[in-house]
């Protein structure tokens, strides 16, 4: 997979964790008891650790990206 590929699938995730997140935030209007505030404490967990996925890919496409000219230097 290339890094663009990787990029689409990085950004396809954070899209599904905003929608997510997007939507709780939306419910909350309507639900005010407990279980709205445990959902939504585990929503931000869930948006805290997607951070982390989003940062590591970002980070393995540099890498790929640095391989593939270093790769290309030697030919």
């Amino acid at each position: 997979m290339s890094t663009a590929g990787i990029r689409r699938e990085i950004e396809a995730f954070q899209q599904s964790v905003k929608t997510l997140s997007d939507g709780i935030k939306q419910s909350g209007a309507t639900w005010n008891d407990e279980n709205y505030k445990t959902l939504s404490a585990l929503i931000r967990n869930i948006a805290s650790s997607s951070k982390q996925v989003i940062v590591s890919g970002d980070r393995a496409c540099e890498v790929l990206d640095k391989f593939e000219q270093i790769a290309k230097e030697d030919c």
